[in-house]
This record gives structure tokens, C-alpha cells and sequence, in this order.
């Protein structure tokens, strides 16, 4: 045998791969001590509950205000300077209005917190008297305890015990206070909304007062301005001799001619217009030739609506004439003629009406151009001399009445306005829900601190878990042994609990179990590891030794599944007790007191004549056999190496179940008659450095390693579920029938000391 490994031997891990963060490891080493975790999540649960217990309750108490879209605004009494509607910005102004100094200082006289010692007292922190002591901290000269003082200390006490805020998108505001009793936050909620009110009215009353004040003196000053200006008309039109018509003080007779022209003047441009309209589109129709019937009917005259008349009966005849004869027929040709006759009479008198037309738009027009004529003489006569400097005058006089008389009108109204707001104050907020007493403290919480405590206690468990020095120094993942052991990791096999195996009694509760459980987890690892093994050859070895580092990792276990698995699926297979020292293949099939392995090598018996083979299954066992102690070095014959070679030529799979590597040096002779030797690790039970010290021994001897299995793990402690892919995977135990054979279940077909076939029996 070479020390050169197969290829199945190889680590599967890539060499050189930069290191890189493992959620998964971390939470599969979370897991493997959840009892941390959970120790951390009892102690913040109990540090919450102390919590509870010595901190005093506060309560909480709510009141809710309803905000008018509509109503006015506190800035201004005029709703014409403030009927907006309530937005955001809005909303927040009033949420820092009853937030602001004023009011809560209102709220503090109106409550008489300045003698409350919950508010008015010095604030006393024990952290904070520790660090002065400690010289953390400078030591501060105490604030003088006066009136002042305490008012202060009240105001930035309610403050901070006060919360207003918005509820949602709506225009409702919610008003908390927290205090030590659920009466004086009820009280204090109360106050501080009715205050708000309160606030908003006297300010409201104060600003209508203000604007009334300024509108009285306003409206005062505009009267007399008006009375000036009025008289300043007056000595214009004296002076200049300006006479006053009936259309009131600030007219003239000049100016009432003038519009009464001006007036005249546009109607008579009007009438222009009109007149040259018809006139053109008659004398249109006339020219070209169109249907003069609708002439004659615009002009209304008797004559116009004869003829008009007359050729629609005609029209008629000639249409009733064609629809019966031809064109040579008399008639047709005589109300042809007719018709002919008829439309020269039409077109005469088409004419006239278009003379008629031409004759009132010449008259029209010269009444036009008289009325311009007579305006301007009037213009002309306005303007000249000294009586066009008055005329000037007097306008500049009465502009300034009309100003006057505009001012005062608008300030009349406003004050009417604000006369009507002195009487009425409309609120623009109303109390929709007044505040509650509470029946149970809002701090604090029990189910916060409890659930805090809880969570951070885990979440300190879960780190502790994670930093903490691993208690055990054994393997506990594949991609560690891989790297430490630079060795192939060709399954992994989980732990049979006695629960599962239901045969705490029987000693042959591993056949049982195999048998009884073709679909569970164990089973579907050991084909898993049997198709690993085939990897590096086409039939995989067909002498396989299974050894560990040292006792109790379950190597004959191993053994022994490896070979009833490979005799379930049709493999003729020997399972060979080489353990000289501690027989337990023989132990576990019952076969202790059975010629074996020492008759074979010590009298020179055959293997036909020891061997125990299965009655219904393709498998073989060879117990140690007897008086095992009298021949120590026996394993070391020439004798052991041609037995196996007779087993190897009598079954496809030869396993040998062989002592832990580093107790004796067996392993390291019959592993040289192996074809490959498999390497049994427990799970957190071998330490890392026993297990790398039996690799090098093996290595160093150069024995075949086929690689490593892991035995014995633990789902629970290794963070993972090794089973559970749907109706084709891995089942836990509890999800198949019970009812697994035990001891007194011997007619299941598996091996037992009273029902073995005899030695010449055939396999």
C-alpha cells in the first residue's frame, strides 16, 4: 500500500478561498447553546419585572380638540384678512401655540403647580448624585427655592410631560399629559386644552378691539377729508362760473351737453354703419345676379310681395308643366314667356329698392357729419380761455370726492364688520373628546419591559454564545474538520436517541432500526455515505476498515450500519470483529461465547465454519470469538491477512471493525490489508488535536484513507435540520409507524445468538 490518497480522499473544500462571513455558522453556533439564550432572555424578563416594581407609575391622560377649516385665524379680526383654510402650516402653529410659554405658564398659575412638590421641586437623579460623588461630574451651587424659580421649574416640568400632536391628516389635536396620579393628569389635560381656548378667545377679543380703535379714528379722518373735498368743488365752480346740473354737485352744463353729443354721436354712427351694410349687400345681389325674391321681401313694400307671389305660382306651373309634357308644348312656352316677363319686373323693381337704400345712407351719413360738427364747436367752446383752466380744476376736485367718498364707504363697512365680532366670538376649535382618567398607568408597561427584557436578555444570550470560547473541543461542522483535517468529509450521520430507536432493551436495536426505517434520516445518510465511498473507485473498496481516534465515537455502530445497509440493497457483505480488546460487534449482535476470528487465526478453523450469516439477508458476520486475551499480537499474522483475502473472494463488501487508532496499533496493520480505511469522528466528542494526531499516525503508516464521516450529530446543537425535503427526503422518527422490533421481536429476520443458520449454511 501507498500513502498516496484517491481522489475520494481529497478535501472537497476549495484551498486559498478568502475567508468570508458565515450567517449560518453564527446561528448554528447560536444553537449549540441555546441555553444561553435562553438563561439571557429569563434574566431580562426578571430585570424587567424588578423594573416594573420599582419604578412609579405615571398616567397618562388625553384630551382632543377639533379645529374649524373655516373659522377665522388668531392674527386679525377681519375675515377678509384671515378666513384660510386650516393646512398643514396651520396646523402646526397651533400645536406650538399650546406648546409656548404663555400657555403653559397660564396653565402653571391657573393649577397652582408652582406649589406642587410633582412639578416645582428640584428634579433628584440618583445616577446623577453618584457621578458628583464620583467627581464625574462638576458640583453645581444649588438654584435659589423662590417663587420664580419654582414657577420655572413647574413650567419646564409640564413641558416635558406635555404631548401635543396632530392625529393623522385630520384637523384633530390631541392634548396628553403624564403625571404621578391618574386625577391631576385628567386635571392638567383639561387645563391646558380649555387654556388653548381661552388664550384663542382673549387674544381674538384683543385684536377685534384693536381694529376697532384704528377704524373709528380711520373713518373719522376719511369724513373730514370728504367734507374738504367737497368744498373744494364748490370754490372751483364759483370761481370759474361752472353751473351745476341735476345730475348732482359734481356736474356742469357744458360737460351734460358735451356727453349728450357724445351719446348722440355714437347712435348716429350706428345708424351709418347699418344703413351702408344693407345698401351693399343689396347692390351685391343686384350686380350679380342672385335671387332678388329676398330683396323685394326686405324692402316690405305691397308691390315687392305681388310679384314675389306671382313667380312662386309660376315657378309651381312650370314644375307641374315638366313633369307631364315636353318643351314644345304651348303651354310650357307661354309660361316661359310669363316667367321672363315677370323677372324683368322683379329686377325694376329690385333697382328702386337699391336707389331707396343708397338715398338713406347719404342722409344718414350727413346727420353724422352735422353731429360731429356741433361736437367740436361745443369742445372748442369748453376749452377755451379761462373756463378750460376751471374745468380742470374741477375734475382734479371732484377725483379727490370720489377717492374720499370710496375710502369711506370701505372703512363704514369694515367697522359695521367688527361692531358685529365685538358681540360674537365664534371659537375656531371646539373640544370634541374631554380628557379621561385613566385606569391603568401608562409607564410603566409591563408587557414593554417584559417583552424588552426578553428580547435584549436573548439578544445578549445570542451574543455571549456567539464570542464565547466553544465549551467543547471536539468537530462540530464539516467545513471545520475539512480544514483541520485536510480530509474528504463523506457524510454525516445523525445521533439515534433511545426514543427513536424504541429497543433500549434489545441489543440488536440497530439491524431493527434500519430495517423497520428504510426512509428515515439515518438510513438516507448511510446510502448518502455509501455512494460517497464508490466515488473514488467504480465499485468503491471492497475491503473497507472503520476505526476513530479514540473510544466511544461510534465506530462500531458504524460498522455495523455500513454493512446492513449495503445487505439491504443486494450487496453480499462481511462484517468482521477485529476489535481484540473490546468485541463490540459481537456484544452488539449477541454473539459473545461464538467461535470467531481467534479460532480461525489460533486453531486454523476456516471462515465457513465461524462465520454467522444472516438468514434472509446477504450478510455475514465473524465474531471475535473466545479467549481473546491468551493472543494479543495475533492481528499482526500472516494468518489475518490470507483470511481476508478468502473473505474478500466470498462477498462484494468486507468491513472491519477495528480498534481506536491511538489506543493500539492494530488499525494501523490490518489497514494496510484494507483497500481504505474510514475515519469515525463524534460530533464535539474527540478533541481537534487527538483527531489530527490519528490522521498523521494513519498517514505516517501508510494506510488508505478514504476519508472521515460525523458521527453522532446532533441537530439541535448543530444549528441544522439534517432532514425534511417534502415525500421524496429525510423523515424525522416520530413521522413513521411505530411499533420498531425489540428484543423478544426475533422473528423479523435479523441476527440474534438462538436463530443462526449453522456454519455450512450458504450465504
Amino acid at each position: 500500500m501507498t500513502a498516496s490518497a484517491p481522489a475520494w480522499n481529497a478535501k472537497r473544500s476549495p484551498q486559498g478561498r478568502a475567508p468570508s462571513f458565515d450567517i449560518m455558522a453564527l446561528l448554528r453556533r447560536i444553537l449549540r447553546r441555546p441555553h444561553i439564550a435562553v438563561l439571557g432572555m429569563g434574566l431580562g424578563i426578571a430585570l424587567g419585572g424588578g423594573l416594573i416594581h420599582q419604578l412609579k407609575p405615571r398616567y397618562t391622560s388625553s384630551a382632543f380638540l377639533l379645529l374649524d377649516p373655516k373659522a377665522p385665524g388668531s392674527f386679525g379680526a377681519a375675515s377678509d384678512f384671515t378666513s384660510l383654510y386650516v393646512d398643514g402650516a396651520r396646523v402646526e402653529s397651533v400645536l406650538q401655540i399650546m406648546q409656548s410659554v404663555d400657555l403653559l405658564g397660564h396653565v402653571v398659575q391657573s393649577q397652582h403647580l408652582g406649589d406642587d412638590p410633582e412639578f416645582a421641586d428640584e428634579p433628584s437623579s440618583q445616577i446623577h448624585d453618584l457621578m458628583q460623588r464620583l467627581h464625574l461630574l462638576p458640583h453645581l451651587p444649588a438654584a435659589p427655592d423662590n417663587e420664580e424659580m419654582r414657577t420655572l421649574r413647574a413650567m419646564a416640568h409640564l413641558a416635558r410631560s406635555l404631548k401635543v400632536s396632530r392625529v393623522g391628516l385630520t384637523y384633530v389635536i390631541g392634548v396628553s399629559v403624564t403625571a404621578a396620579s391618574a386625577e391631576k393628569a385628567q386635571q392638567l389635560a383639561q387645563a391646558v386644552a380649555d387654556g388653548y381656548l381661552t388664550e384663542q378667545t382673549r387674544s381674538k377679543t384683543a385684536a377685534v378691539e384693536r381694529d376697532y380703535t384704528w377704524l373709528t379714528s380711520r373713518l373719522a379722518q376719511t369724513r373730514e377729508d370728504l367734507k374738504v373735498s367737497e368744498q373744494n368743488v364748490e370754490v372751483v365752480r364759483r370761481k370759474y362760473g361752472i353751473a351745476q346740473t341735476d345730475a348732482g354737485p359734481l356736474g356742469n352744463t357744458d360737460e351734460q351737453s358735451i356727453q349728450q353729443l357724445n351719446t348722440q354721436l355714437l347712435q348716429a354712427e350706428g345708424d351709418v354703419a347699418t344703413q351702408r351694410a344693407n345698401y351693399e349687400q343689396a347692390l351685391h345681389v343686384l350686380n350679380n345676379g342672385g335671387d332678388l325674391s329676398g330683396l323685394l321681401q326686405a324692402s316690405k313694400s305691397p308691390v315687392g310681395d305681388d310679384l314675389t307671389k306671382q313667380r312662386v305660382a309660376l315657378m309651381r306651373q312650370l314644375a307641374n308643366l315638366s313633369a307631364v309634357d315636353t318643351s314644345a308644348n304651348p303651354n310650357v312656352i307661354d309660361a316661359l314667356r310669363d316667367k321672363a316677363a315677370l323677372d324683368s319686373v322683379i329686377r325694376t323693381e329690385g333697382a328702386r329698392y337699391v336707389a331707396q337704400l343708397h338715398d338713406q345712407l347719404a342722409i344718414a351719413e350727413a346727420k353724422q357729419n352735422a353731429m360731429v360738427a356741433g361736437l367740436e364747436r361745443k369742445n372748442i367752446a369748453a376749452t377755451s380761455g379761462s373756463k378750460a383752466e376751471g374745468y380742470v380744476e374741477l375734475r382734479d376736485a371732484r377725483r379727490a370726492v370720489e377717492v374720499n367718498q370710496s375710502l369711506y364707504q370701505v372703512f363704514l363697512s369694515k367697522l359695521q364688520e367688527v361692531e358685529q365680532q365685538l358681540t360674537r366670538q365664534d371659537p375656531e376649535a371646539r373640544i370634541i373628546s374631554p380628557a379621561n382618567l385613566s385606569d391603568s398607568p401608562s409607564f410603566p408597561k409591563p408587557i414593554m419591559f417584559l417583552a424588552g427584557g426578553a428580547f435584549l436578555g436573548a439578544l445578549l444570550g445570542a451574543g455571549l454564545a456567539m464570542v464565547r470560547p466553544l465549551p467543547e473541543t471536539g468537530f462540530v461542522s464539516a467545513a471545520d474538520l475539512e480544514t483541520r483535517l485536510s480530509l474528504g468529509l463523506l457524510g454525516v450521520l445523525p445521533q439515534l436517541k433511545p426514543h427513536k430507536r424504541k429497543t433500549a432493551a434489545a441489543p440488536s436495536y440497530i439491524p431493527n432500526y434500519l430495517v423497520a426505517r428504510p426512509l428515515s434520516q439515518y438510513s438516507e445518510c448511510l446510502r448518502a455515505l455509501r455512494a460517497s465511498l464508490r466515488i473514488g473507485m467504480p465499485n468503491g473498496p471492497r475491503v473497507l476498515q472503520v476505526t476513530s481516534a479514540t473510544a466511544g465515537e461510534g465506530k462500531t455502530t458504524v460498522a455495523a450500519s455500513l454493512a446492513i445497509s449495503a445487505a439491504l440493497a443486494g450487496v453480499r457483505t462481511a462484517l468482521v470483529d477485529v476489535d481484540v480488546r473490546n468485541p463490540s460487534i459481537s456484544a452488539l449482535f449477541g454473539l459473545q461465547g461464538c467461535d470467531g476470528l481467534m479460532e480461525i487465526l489460533r486453531d486454523n478453523r476456516s471462515a465457513r465454519e465461524v462465520r454467522k450469516p444472516h438468514r434472509s439477508l446477504p450478510l455475514t458476520i465473524i465474531p471475535i470469538g473466545q479467549n481473546v486475551a491468551a493472543c494479543p499480537d495475533i492481528i499482526a499474522s500472516r494468518q489475518l491477512t490470507e483470511l481476508i483475502e478468502a473473505i474478500r473472494r466470498d462477498n462484494e463488501l468486507v468491513i472491519l471493525d477495528t480498534p481506536p487508532i491511538l489506543a493500539v496499533s492494530d488499525p494501523l496493520v490490518t489497514g494496510n490489508v484494507a483497500d481504505a480505511t474510514l475515519l469515525v469522528v463524534g460530533f464535539a466528542d474527540a478533541p481537534r488535536p487527538v483527531v489530527e494526531q490519528a490522521v498523521r499516525t494513519l498517514q505516517a503508516a501508510g494506510v488508505m484513507l478514504a476519508g472521515a464521516v460525523l458521527n453522532k450529530v446532533s441537530p439541535s446543537r448543530s444549528g441544522r435540520q439534517l432532514y425534511g425535503y417534502g415525500g421524496y427526503g429525510w423523515y424525522p422518527a416520530s413521522a413513521r409507524p411505530t411499533g420498531i422490533p425489540g428484543a423478544n421481536t426475533r422473528a423479523s429476520g435479523f441476527l440474534d445468538a438462538d436463530r443462526l443458520i449453522d456454519g455450512n449454511a450458504q450465504t
